[in-house]
């Protein structure tokens, strides 16, 4: 598995923690030399310069902060012990990477605080 899926699966981000969410993000996209804008409610813009909008939220329903042993069975991965897999949004962020990565025009919006009522989409504020 991709060490950058990996990490996103593993990793607790709390809706309650808009900070740590967008700390997060930004260092993934640190990490993948990746351009971005932040506006003042913790969403993240990366304009590609193309005509479609490409969206993940950062924010899963944990209530705290921590990272997940991963469990494998075959093509299946889930939290061992059981809980909350870091996959909605984190698959769509990581789509996200890969395709901002691929060069592929858009605007890239990866939204905060979606978990708690599409607080960051409501509020966005274009770059």
């Amino acid at each position: 598995m991709n060490n950058i899926l990996k990490d996103i699966l593993m990793t607790r981000r709390p809706t309650n923690n808009p900070a740590y969410c967008l700390s997060y993000t930004t260092q993934l996209l640190d990490a993948c030399d990746i351009a971005y804008t932040v506006d003042k409610h913790s969403n993240v813009t990366v304009d590609l310069e193309g005509t479609t909008c490409f969206t993940a939220h950062t924010d899963t329903v944990d209530n705290k902060l921590g990272t997940n042993e991963l469990k494998y069975e075959g093509k299946r991965v889930s939290v061992k012990g059981g809980g909350i897999l870091g996959a909605d949004c984190g698959s769509g962020m990581y789509v996200l990477i890969r395709m901002i990565m691929a060069n592929v025009p858009g605007l890239y919006v990866f939204f905060s605080t979606e978990e708690q009522g599409r607080i960051g989409s409501s509020l966005y504020e274009m770059p």
